[in-house]
């Protein structure tokens, strides 16, 4: 039988045999409202000051909002990226293979 884990809240812990948290509500739906939050916080500041500023000034101040939201992404993503990958370590370790090739 095969189970789509992603439709479950909690599943098996291979490691502990103890229900836990599907790591998308644990980890990434955490991350993503945060990420969500501080860029509607930082458009409606950039929109404050966009509204002051035409041509060049307007066009490079712009430019330097996305890339600041564009960082603050990046690096987000990475930090939970990070913890996904170890805790993905955890449930299932990576282990030496038996298997060899000698004839």
């Amino acid at each position: 039988m095969v189970v789509e884990a992603y439709k479950h809240k909690k599943f098996i812990d291979s490691s502990t045999g103890k229900k836990t948290d599907l790591m998308i509500y644990k980890d990434v739906n955490p991350t993503k409202k945060a990420a969500t939050k501080q860029f509607k916080a930082n458009l409606a500041q950039s929109d404050k000051v966009a509204k002051t500023l035409s041509g060049d000034k307007l066009t490079a101040y712009l430019t330097e909002q996305n890339q600041k939201n564009a960082d603050y992404a990046q690096k987000k993503w990475q930090t939970m990226n990070n913890s996904l990958i170890v805790h993905s370590n955890k449930l299932a370790p990576v282990t030496k293979s038996k298997l060899t090739f000698n004839k």
